[in-house]
């Protein structure tokens, strides 16, 4: 509901799944921020990505530990793709491991925690986003589960391709991604 309500105020789509995505980073039940899976050490590293449809500019993290809201990182680096660095350095899209770490602790908006404060037993995350003069209000997908057979599957850009072609419902349309391009796989 808060997602929508970002909408419905004028919030961007970034903001709004941004915000969604919080929320089940927040939660134990999910596999993402809090609800991961441990690695074999016994540690969280979170994963996290978000792509900005109406630019194509896109951010991610990758097994990084002690942050509370991986997909806010992510957001960060995703927005900070258009402006410039010194020395004519191009901004990164993906930042892994302490590097993640290190960018979170100089930021204002992420929060930083203790990294065992973040141990759950769960794991994952996907997503796409598109933005076309086709598209009407533009399409976004963000998932969560088995992050390497989510990769395989590409499930959350199959699911937007599927979304945009259909005349059903969006949730017979997402029920049929779901079954033929993950389940069956």
């Amino acid at each position: 509901m808060l997602s929508i309500e970002v909408l419905n105020t004028g919030g961007s789509s970034l903001e709004a799944v941004t915000v969604a995505t919080a929320i089940l980073e927040d939660s134990e039940l999910t596999n993402a921020g809090y609800g991961s899976n441990l690695t074999i050490d016994g540690y969280v590293e979170c994963d996290a990505s978000v792509m900005n449809g109406s630019d194509l500019n896109f951010g991610a993290v990758g097994a990084v530990s002690g942050v509370k809201n991986p997909v806010l990182l992510a957001k960060k680096i995703c927005c900070n793709q258009n402006k410039p660095m010194e020395l004519g350095r191009i901004p990164p899209s993906v930042v892994v491991g302490p590097g993640a770490y290190e960018i979170a602790q100089k930021s204002s908006d992420v929060l930083t925690v203790f990294p065992e404060s973040l141990i759950t037993p769960m794991y994952g995350c996907g997503c796409w986003a598109e933005t076309s003069d086709q598209l009407k209000n533009g399409i976004a997908v963000t998932t969560t589960g088995c992050g390497e057979h989510l990769m395989k599957t590409i499930l959350a850009r199959e699911v937007a391709m599927k979304m945009k072609e259909s005349t059903n419902l969006p949730c017979v349309t997402l029920s049929d991604s779901v079954n033929s391009a993950f389940l069956s796989q």
